[in-house]
């Protein structure tokens, strides 16, 4: 199997996850589908499940695209940095700049707060950092992953050795740990950047014990995982999800999103079904999902729906359409606004 079509697995599993942190964001509004199975378990735990899968596979992108090119000095910082910004920040501050006007449209002039326009300009925003989210609360995620952006590149820059890189990959899983557990109200070391932080460097040592997996080995891995997964499923189901690691973050981070990773890469029938091209696409599109979900379900109620009423499992059936075809839409417009970028940039430079 090519490496580009076992990767698209991972493409398919992050368009996956982002609907389940959507389901959960929304479903905060008014739970709805309580007779479908397993409705409560995402209502619930969804947004914590999301969040650790989606910095696991951040990590593991980076770690295994950027590594080496890091390492050898070929990659300056500023390119590194200016691409992820390319591909993340206009989204994020276009829908920051749609939910703060649907704020005004509900609550009128009194929910613009300069001070934060300004930190959600400058990704300072959510994580605990000054008590606040943005004005689309999900994209706190953009502000703790360019952290951690920052934080590999140095690592990996500094880090001459396999030793001292793994070294610091376990040191920035347990700092991780550390900032999460002890909730510190300071800067880049609060509740979220450990979070994120932590979730991130297991995805950078998966990235280094994806090698070691070998082909005669692999076709072990899915049933093994598989079996894991069901067995913490159970105990999960049974006596409560914290009976795995005492703390339903942790256990995420450190037993269910590895084991599903796993799952995604050993070429088993999940990694098969994961292939398929409709759920490739949604990885693709999945940014577009993030960004938009919880700016087009308060727009949706209010054009929808008669202010005050409640939104009904119909009505949110179609919500779901609207916000995909909305995801669609600006994922095609931003890939054709940087298309021409590109293609601007080439130009200047051949004058």
């Amino acid at each position: 199997m090519r490496q580009t079509e076992r990767f698209d697995s991972l493409t398919s599993l992050r368009g996956l996850f982002i609907l389940v942190i959507a389901f959960h964001n929304t479903m905060q509004f008014q739970p709805l589908f309580n007779a479908v199975p397993g409705s409560a378990f995402f209502t619930l735990f969804g947004g914590d499940l999301g969040n650790s899968m989606f910095f696991l596979l951040s990590g593991f992108g980076m770690a295994f695209g950027y590594r080496d090119r890091i390492q050898a000095h070929t990659l300056a910082f500023q390119d590194f940095l200016l691409k992820r910004l390319r591909k993340l920040y206009p989204m994020y501050l276009i829908s920051n700049f749609a939910a703060l006007v649907l704020e005004v449209v509900q609550y009128g002039l009194s929910a613009i707060n300069l001070q934060k326009i300004v930190l959600t300009v400058l990704l300072r925003m959510g994580g605990g950092l000054i008590g606040k989210s943005p004005y689309n609360a999900p994209t706190w995620f953009l502000c703790t992953l360019l952290l951690c952006y920052v934080v590999f590149f140095f690592v990996s820059y500094i880090c001459k050795t396999p030793t001292q890189y793994r070294c610091a990959i376990a040191l920035g899983i347990v700092w991780g740990y550390f900032c999460m557990t002890a909730s510190l109200e300071i800067p880049f070391c609060d509740s979220g950047s450990g979070v994120g932080l932590m979730n991130f460097f297991i995805g950078c040592a998966l990235a280094e014990g994806y090698p070691l997996l070998r082909d005669k080995h692999r076709k072990w891995a899915a049933p093994a995982a598989f079996a894991a997964l069901l067995f913490m499923l159970y105990l999960m189901l049974r006596y409560g999800i914290e009976i795995i690691c005492g703390n339903v973050k942790v256990a995420f981070a450190f037993c269910v999103c590895p084991l599903i990773f796993y799952l995604a890469m050993a070429q088993g029938l999940c990694t098969k079904i994961l292939q398929w091209k409709v759920f490739v696409f949604l990885g693709k599109i999945s940014s577009s999902i993030f960004f938009w979900h919880l700016v087009v379900y308060p727009g949706f109620c209010v054009v929808w729906l008669a202010p005050g009423q409640a939104i009904t499992e119909r009505d949110y059936l179609v919500y779901f359409a609207v916000m995909i075809v909305w995801s669609i839409l600006s994922h095609w417009i931003l890939e054709f606004a940087q298309h021409h970028e590109k293609k601007d940039f080439q130009c200047i430079g051949k004058l």
